[in-house]
C-alpha cells in the first residue's frame, strides 16, 4: 500500500506519511526534480521513424558499445513525491482525447480520481500535477508537430518521358 511504501522511504511528504508535510520550497525544488524526471520519460518514450521508441535505440547502442550514450540516464527521481507521480500517471493514462490529440487533465478528472480513492490531495499536489501534465502535453504536441513526409508523385520510368497523347 501507498502508506507502507511511504514509510519505508522516509521521506513522502504527505503529513503521516514518514514526514511532515511541506510547503513552497520543497514542492518547488522537488517538482522541478520531478518535471525533469517526467521530461525525460516522455522523450525517451518518444516513437521514432522506425516505430520504435528513442529509450529502445538508446538502450540498442548502449548494448552494442558497451558505453551509456548521453540522455539515456534519467535525472534523480525525487521518492518523496513518488506518490504524485503515481497519481499523475494514472490521470494520464485515463485521459480523453478529442480526435486531434490528447486532451489536458482537468479539475473534474482529478476530483473523481481523488473522490474515487479517497484522497484529498493539497493545491501545491494539485498544481505539480497540472504541471506534470503540461510537459506531457508538450512532449506529445512536440511529436505531432514533427515535419510529416509528403507524398511522392507517380513514379515515372526511366529513359520514357510522361507525355500525354493528343487528341486530333
Amino acid at each position: 500500500s501507498r502508506d507502507a511504501w511511504c514509510h519505508e522511504q522516509q521521506g513522502c511528504a504527505r503529513s503521516g506519511h514518514g514526514g511532515k508535510r511541506q510547503g513552497r520550497k520543497f514542492y518547488a525544488e522537488e517538482g522541478d526534480r520531478l518535471a525533469a524526471f517526467a521530461e525525460h520519460q516522455f522523450r525517451l518514450s518518444a516513437k521514432q521513424k522506425d516505430g520504435r521508441t528513442l529509450g529502445e535505440h538508446l538502450r540498442s547502442i548502449a548494448e552494442q558499445t558497451g558505453q551509456e550514450p548521453d540522455g539515456l540516464e534519467p535525472p534523480e527521481f525525487p521518492l518523496s513525491l513518488a506518490y504524485v507521480w503515481r497519481w499523475f500517471i494514472a490521470l494520464h493514462n485515463g485521459r480523453s482525447s478529442n480526435g486531434y490529440g490528447a486532451n489536458p487533465i482537468t479539475w473534474p478528472d482529478m476530483d473523481s480520481y481523488f473522490g474515487l480513492h479517497g484522497l484529498r490531495p493539497s493545491w501545491l499536489e494539485l498544481d505539480l500535477i497540472k504541471r506534470l501534465d503540461s510537459v506531457a502535453l508538450k512532449s506529445m504536441h512536440e511529436k505531432a508537430d514533427e515535419p510529416k513526409q509528403q507524398a511522392e508523385g507517380p513514379k515515372l520510368r526511366p529513359g520514357k518521358p510522361h507525355l500525354r497523347k493528343r487528341k486530333s
